[in-house]
């Protein structure tokens, strides 16, 4: 029965890694929206209700985290390798519940580029970095 079914396109095995599904599931998605945005502002708030004042203290060591930064785009100068490359760019934060149950509604908002960008400019709240 294989015979009988044509390959179409290059006869070689492609190569599968993590980014490229995520790019590939993000193009096909597309850029939340403004019902995306309601979602996002009710999965805070019933946050906030289940576990009141925990959002305002990250909200708040964020706003610190600001002051201490070397540069507006997140990176200190302990965030640097020894040849000078950035290892690590503190983006954004909070509690680790509230980041798990965004992640569930929209697996690729921190896993993607465009799409924690997005978040970013809509939730700066969140933001360490002064500039994204």
């Amino acid at each position: 029965m294989s015979k009988d079914i044509p390959i179409i396109g290059e006869n070689k095995k492609e190569e599968f890694s993590s980014d490229l599904q995520t790019k590939s599931m993000a193009t096909s998605v597309g850029l939340p929206d403004d019902s995306d945005i309601k979602n996002i502002q009710t999965i805070i708030r019933n946050y906030n209700i289940a576990r009141p004042g925990e959002i305002d203290a990250f909200v708040k060591m964020a706003k610190e985290e600001q002051k201490a930064l070397n540069n507006d785009y997140g990176s200190n100068a302990n965030s640097h390798t020894e040849s000078g490359k950035i290892q690590y760019r503190r983006a954004l934060t909070m509690p680790i519940g509230l980041l798990r149950q965004i992640e569930e509604a929209y697996p690729l908002m921190f896993n993607n580029k465009k799409h924690l960008n997005w978040f970013m400019k809509k939730f700066p709240m969140f933001n360490v970095a002064r500039k994204i």
